[in-house]
């Protein structure tokens, strides 16, 4: 960070010296709250902005049809791609399920990282021992990804195993299908963006 600290004066060279300063402030503020970050909080923080990455990607209107076939997960339908069990993990449409998503990330991520820092191996005579770690982050993207997928499959086939027969059931039946009904049946087999869409 010295280094780029010690070139951004010449980078900015072309400006006028009312907005490098101010610039160069801004870099060094940015810095200091980075290295002061804990780790736990700077893993949850990238995720959040990946999430964030790919959730401005959905608001641009060109960018929707791919949007759709590789970040959304459609159990019934045309799109059979398994890949987007794990990129509907990171895909966020409407904002309240961004902005409560990253917040939960954010408190109950930074809880799970610090629970995954000090794993102890427990012997059978009762002695513990803490296992040496380098970092803790991958065990906790592993940890993320693992309960992600997982939601993404329970998502998945509850939708396939247990609301697609039920619709079918209540379509099949002219005398059992009335509006409220038909239009809950029809909300059944939307497809999924994530663990809790």
């Amino acid at each position: 960070m010295q280094d780029t600290l010690d070139r951004l004066p010449s980078a900015l060279s072309f400006l006028p010296d009312g907005i490098k300063t101010p610039l160069t402030r801004i870099y060094i503020s940015a810095s200091e709250s980075y290295l002061v970050t804990p780790p736990a909080q700077l893993v949850c923080l990238s995720i959040i902005g990946l999430n964030a990455v790919v959730f401005l990607a959905w608001k641009i209107p060109r960018l929707e049809p791919a949007m759709r076939r590789f970040w959304m997960h459609w159990p019934v339908g045309g799109n059979h791609r398994v890949v987007t069990l794990a990129t509907a993990i990171f895909s966020h449409q409407s904002l309240p399920h961004f902005a409560f998503n990253s917040l939960a990330l954010y408190s109950f991520g930074s809880a799970a990282y610090a629970c995954l820092a000090h794993p102890e191996r427990e012997y059978y005579d009762g002695t513990s021992v803490i296992l040496p770690s380098s970092t803790t982050a991958y065990h906790f993207l592993a940890f993320f990804l693992t309960a992600g997928l997982f939601s993404s499959l329970a998502s998945h086939l509850s939708t396939v195993l247990v609301r697609l027969p039920r619709l079918l059931r209540d379509l099949s039946s002219p005398a059992r299908v009335s509006s409220i009904s038909a239009l809950a049946a029809n909300q059944a087999v939307l497809p999924s963006l994530g663990a809790s869409g």
